[in-house]
């Protein structure tokens, strides 16, 4: 709505009076041109701080068919009796919501956001974030896309620990989306209300359980990654398991705490597939159908690692890849598990090669 004003502005008033006052060399023209778009400036400004947003969901490609052939029809000179038509096709779309998982499914999305971590978790009539990524990744990349899921508040956001790439974006995603409840593994790394994430804590959405199982886990105060949250979901008979960071020594310590109750067909892997994580006796535990690696495209760690790969291979588990599938996302419910990559299309310039030699 800005827009349908401050374009023709710019486009009939300003651009033309600060292109004459070029041509035409008088000081009162150069002067009135900077002032009228120092003035438009400062009210623009005043608008954005109190005028509020809309992000319409992603439309299905038919309705934008839809909308755009509407938007022609209300440009011809005539067709007049259509136009009440064509304004109900653009609130129909502007008004879109995607469809919500069923009762008792949850929708599982692992976004790609680089060397980082965002998995988000939605169910009938409630939405969870695990992760943000780095502030550039949750800016540019993921809070784009959850609007465009039609997700425009979160019930919970959980940072798993305080590391740029897993958190970085948490004051952006908090001030968007207003999470009602923000749960984290280090409680004393925030500026504003936090709840720590305790072995036991549990609760059901919708016929969904949630629940989280980080143990205690001795370290020292520089090593951030064993205080991760650990979040296990299940829905129905399928389960996935979320570590964050977790380490080796994490990993066992939910291996002695939990033992075989830890199986979940989809894990995904702690540090991005770092070798420091994903230990033998964890992986076999777990023993996954598919396990996701969160990682970066061509990043400098060799994530996910070479070790970790031949160990997935070994137990024939699914290895899944953001680094070059992009985002990814699948349905806890009754039926089998697969996958679908969030974006079906890719134009040339997007595509990821396929081969790529990972790191020792």
């Amino acid at each position: 709505m800005v827009n349908a004003l401050a374009i023709p502005w710019f486009t009939l008033v300003l651009v033309p009076i600060a292109l004459l006052s070029m041509i035409v060399p008088l000081d009162f023209l150069r002067t009135f041109a900077a002032y009228l778009t120092e003035k438009t400036m400062q009210i623009l400004n005043t608008i954005a701080e109190y005028a509020p947003e809309y992000y319409p969901a992603h439309a299905p490609l038919a309705l934008w068919l839809l909308a755009m052939l509407s938007v022609l029809i209300l440009l011809l000179p005539r067709g007049w009796y259509l136009r009440p038509l064509c304004l109900l096709i653009l609130l129909l779309m502007l008004s879109y919501r995607p469809p919500r998982p069923a009762q008792g499914e949850a929708l599982v999305r692992v976004w790609d956001v680089g060397q980082g971590l965002a998995v988000s978790i939605s169910t009938a009539g409630h939405e969870l974030l695990f992760d943000t990524g780095t502030a550039y990744a949750a800016q540019s990349v993921l809070l784009p896309n959850l609007r465009a899921a039609g997700i425009r508040q979160l019930d919970t956001l959980v940072l798993s620990h305080n590391d740029a790439d897993h958190d970085g974006g948490a004051v952006l995603i908090k001030k968007q989306l207003q999470p009602k409840k923000i749960i984290t593994g280090q409680i004393n790394a925030y500026q504003f209300p936090v709840h720590p994430c305790t072995a036991g804590a549990n609760w059901q959405w919708d016929n969904v359980w949630f629940e989280f199982l980080n143990q205690p886990v001795a370290t020292n105060k520089k090593g951030k990654n064993d205080y991760s949250c650990v979040l296990r979901v299940v829905s129905a008979d399928k389960a996935v398991l979320i570590t964050g960071d977790l380490g080796k020594k994490g990993e066992q310590a939910l291996l002695k705490a939990y033992g075989d109750k830890l199986f979940s067909q989809i894990l995904v892997l702690g540090h991005h597939g770092s070798r420091y994580s994903s230990d033998a006796a964890f992986i076999r535990t777990v023993a996954p159908q598919f396990a996701v690696a969160s990682a970066g495209f061509a990043n400098p760690y060799g994530h996910p690692h070479i070790q970790v790969q031949a160990l997935l291979a070994q137990e024939n588990i699914n290895l899944l890849r953001t680094d070059r599938m992009g985002g990814i996302q699948s349905t806890l419910s009754e039926r089998n598990l697969s996958w679908q990559p969030l974006q079906a299309y890719k134009p040339y310039w997007q595509r990821k090669p396929i081969n790529q030699t990972s790191r020792l």
